[in-house]
């Protein structure tokens, strides 16, 4: 993951430190293993760019043709737009 994070901190002129890509790797290994989460940190601590380099590396990943890689996308949410079932899908059904 790291070549295609540094090809994504480039892409969003950012620097490619090593202390951001730690975080961004466990970031996604979060991800893996939970349903959902939140990042939660100080002001301008990284954590929007986290998940956008995070987002942007996974697609590279499988644009180059890496097994078990797909296309990311990643959709922001008010919380307080919609219901709490509707947020973590228990009444999505109820509204298609």
């Amino acid at each position: 993951m790291r070549p295609c994070g540094r090809e994504a901190c480039r892409e969003m002129n950012l620097q490619a430190d090593e202390y951001f890509f730690n975080k961004t790797i466990q970031l996604y290994e979060m991800i893996v293993v939970r349903h959902g989460l939140m990042i939660v940190g100080q002001p301008f601590s990284g954590k929007t760019c986290s998940y956008r380099v995070l987002a942007r590396a996974l697609t590279l990943m499988a644009e180059k043709g890496d097994e078990g890689q797909v296309k990311c996308e990643y959709h922001c949410v008010n919380p307080k737009a919609i219901t709490m079932g509707q947020l973590y899908g228990r009444d999505l059904h109820r509204y298609t």
